[in-house]
């Protein structure tokens, strides 16, 4: 099993606030999944979803 991560610890390794994680996440710009059932349950973000999203960024920031 991959590792995964917190909002919180995306929120720290991308220097933005775990709100702005959780705007990502239901824009669909950083995939994540539901620890549990429910719509209050905690977001959890896999590692290759965190590298997918830097690698996106980093891409967009080369092309402009």
């Amino acid at each position: 099993m991959e590792p995964v991560h917190t909002v919180k610890e995306v929120a720290a390794t991308l220097r933005i606030d775990p709100q702005d994680v959780g705007r990502l996440i239901r824009s669909g710009r950083l995939r994540a999944f539901r620890a549990t059932t429910g719509r209050t349950a905690p977001w959890r973000i896999t590692e290759e979803a965190l590298a997918e999203f830097i690698a996106t960024q980093e891409a967009a920031a080369h092309a402009a």
